[in-house]
């Protein structure tokens, strides 16, 4: 696998955490006009005074997110560089190649 396609993956992991983000227990409370509490009653099956049909929606949210995560955290830096034995500047060198990374200020 090339340089550039380690660094596609782990964009590509980066928009998957961006996407999980969407399905956190805040952003669940926003969407279902509850609390925060609430969506983690419904995760932990505790009853709570949600219709049926939208706990089902947010246990199948809260299922897409952990999805989401694990798959992100197999395209983390430490990860890819792991799997393919390269070290972390030479993915972030290709990416600021790429234009998708910038230097510290």
């Amino acid at each position: 696998m090339t340089i550039r396609e380690i660094a596609e993956q782990y964009l590509e992991g980066l928009r998957l955490r961006e996407q999980a983000r969407q399905f956190s227990q805040r952003m669940l409370a926003q969407k279902f006009e509850c609390s925060r509490r609430v969506i983690g009653q419904v995760a932990n099956r505790m009853p709570c005074n949600l219709p049926d049909d939208e706990k089902r929606l947010i246990l199948s949210c809260i299922a897409e997110r952990d999805r989401l995560k694990s798959r992100a955290s197999e395209l983390s830096m430490p990860r890819l560089c792991q799997v393919h034995g390269v070290v972390h500047q030479t993915i972030e060198n290709e990416l600021i190649r790429m234009g998708k990374w910038r230097y510290a200020k």
